[in-house]
């Protein structure tokens, strides 16, 4: 007693039903690739660390710094002349070194006299 088995007989009017093949049926149901989960969290962790150093620099840049005075001219102290100012030899001294130095200004210091000669050396090179 043998079985035998016996194929279908198939008619022109009967579809043949497709069978998937073993590996479908599992991903048929995971329609996001495995790395999307770690790429979003990736993201979501870098734009935390941007926000978390926009709210850090944002805290600094409030903080006022100490209020700093106003510069103003310091007033000129009202000073008594010396004795020697009022002297007539000081009073000659100044005079002498503000002519001296209006002779000086105007000096001019370029004098072709200072020119140092041109050198024409035999070297001995041949031309």
């Amino acid at each position: 007693m043998e079985e035998q088995l016996q194929t279908p007989v198939q008619t022109p009017d009967q579809t043949v039903p497709q069978v998937p093949p073993a590996g479908l049926p599992a991903q048929a149901g995971n329609k996001f690739p495995v790395w999307l989960p770690f790429a979003v969290g990736l993201i979501a962790l870098i734009l935390g660390a941007i926000v978390a150093a926009n709210q850090i620099m944002q805290t600094l840049s409030r903080t006022s710094a100490p209020a700093a005075p106003t510069p103003a001219p310091i007033p000129t102290i009202a000073r008594q002349l010396s004795a020697v100012a009022t002297d007539s030899a000081f009073l000659l001294l100044e005079s002498s070194v503000s002519t001296l130095s209006g002779r000086v200004s105007a000096l001019s210091i370029q004098d072709s006299t200072l020119t140092p000669p041109t050198l024409d050396l035999p070297l001995g090179f041949q031309q």
